[in-house]
């Protein structure tokens, strides 16, 4: 599966960790709304800005800030993204079938493969 993060703050760099430390998906690119400021923070050739996404081949686009998910779906569907390929991050079971489920969230009542590093004493946070 390849996917698009959107949001590059504390939840979106932390999904990026987590998908990529567990093997759970292709990232093909990572956008922010806030491109020109992230993009001299971060200089990798995934970091690419909202409109250069249209270009690339991606399964799913996974929104990471909370509370703004409408937002920013709403202005990705204006700019032609598909609706079907947009997910939120806490809506959308990124495992597969293959990997063990053997903790459970009480948030949403799911078995999970694990949780993202969250929380105030996570090192994200210094």
């Amino acid at each position: 599966m390849k996917i698009i993060i959107y949001g590059y703050g504390k939840c979106g760099k932390a999904y990026e960790k987590y998908v990529k430390e567990w093997k759970l998906a292709e990232i093909v690119a990572v956008t922010d709304k806030k491109y020109e400021s992230i993009s001299n923070e971060r200089q990798d050739s995934l970091f690419i800005s909202i409109d250069e996404c249209q270009e690339v081949d991606y399964d799913y686009i996974v929104i990471t800030p909370i509370g703004y998910e409408n937002e920013i779906r709403n202005e990705l569907i204006q700019k032609g993204f598909n609706n079907d390929k947009i997910k939120e991050i806490f809506n959308f079971d990124i495992t597969t079938q293959n990997q063990a489920k053997d903790k459970y969230c009480i948030s949403c009542n799911k078995d999970v493969v694990d949780f993202m590093e969250m929380g105030q004493e996570n090192n994200i946070f210094t």
